[in-house]
C-alpha cells in the first residue's frame, strides 16, 4: 500500500493518527491488525501488496511487561514467527495462540483495541449524553459485557 518501508516508534497507550485523506491512516492500522492476527477486515493478503509487487512483510518490535517480543508475517504465504523473550513460535496459528498466552489478545481484541473510525470518536465529542454512552459502550465492548451480566442471573438463577 502506501507504506513500502516504514518504521514508526509509538509511545504510549492511547495514539491518535491524524492525516490527509489518502496519506495512509488506514493502512498503517490495518496494518498492525494484520501482524497481531493474520487478516485485514475486509482485504485479502494479495491486496495488501503494494501494486507490482509479489511479496512482503509485515513485521512489529515490541516490549510488553519488561519483555521483547517480535512478530512476522508474510503476506505473499502463510508464513508467520512470534518471539516473546526465549518463546518462539513459527507458525500461523501458533503464532495465535503465543499471542492469546503472552499478551491476553485474540482477534476480536485487536479489533476493539486498533480500530476507532472517525465516526465513533465524532460521536463521543459531539453527540447528546445517550449517544455518547451508546458510542463509548461500542468502543469497549461494554455491551456485550452488560447483555452477558444480566443473563447470567436469568441462566443460573443466581
Amino acid at each position: 500500500m502506501q507504506h513500502k518501508d516504514l518504521d514508526i516508534a509509538f509511545e504510549g497507550t492511547i495514539i491518535g493518527i491524524v492525516g490527509r485523506n489518502g496519506s495512509g491512516k488506514s493502512n498503517l492500522l490495518g496494518s498492525i491488525q494484520f501482524v497481531l492476527t493474520g487478516e485485514q477486515t475486509g482485504l485479502k493478503k494479495a491486496e495488501l501488496l503494494s501494486w507490482g509487487t509479489d511479496e512482503g512483510w509485515v513485521e512489529l518490535e515490541f516490549e510488553h511487561n519488561g519483555t521483547d517480543g517480535f512478530i512476522r508475517r508474510s503476506l505473499h504465504n502463510a508464513s508467520a514467527s512470534f518471539k516473546f523473550g526465549t518463546d518462539m513460535y513459527q507458525t500461523a496459528s501458533a503464532v495465535n495462540e503465543g499471542l492469546r498466552i503472552h499478551l491476553n489478545m485474540d482477534k476480536d481484541l485487536v479489533r476493539q483495541a486498533v480500530f476507532v473510525r472517525q465516526a465513533e470518536i465524532d460521536s463521543i465529542l459531539f453527540s447528546d449524553a445517550r449517544t455518547r454512552e451508546l458510542a463509548f459502550q461500542r468502543l469497549l465492548g461494554i455491551g456485550a459485557v452488560s447483555y452477558t451480566h444480566l443473563t447470567l442471573p436469568t441462566i443460573y438463577s443466581v
